[in-house]
């Protein structure tokens, strides 16, 4: 995985094919399944079933990746 992102419950993400930020709630390898809470910018959040496999890969192939914050940036509401 780029960066040795260590995958595992709680893990947060964004993908570079949904708007959504993605949080890793529990990952079953002997299932092949991982579940994720997909949270939307408006809406309701909620949890799909992903193959375990193609995630890790989608990690590695950088479809999935962490958001490294923007240091010092401040919004005036």
């Amino acid at each position: 995985m780029r960066e040795d992102i260590q995958l595992k419950a709680g893990l947060r993400f964004k993908s570079k094919t949904f708007a959504s930020t993605a949080e890793i709630v529990r990952i079953d390898e002997k299932a092949d399944t991982v579940i994720v809470r997909m949270n939307a910018d408006e809406g309701d959040a909620y949890e799909r079933e992903w193959p375990w496999l193609a995630t890790k890969e989608h990690f590695k192939q950088g479809f999935y990746f962490i958001p490294k914050p923007i240091l010092n940036d401040v919004t005036v509401w």
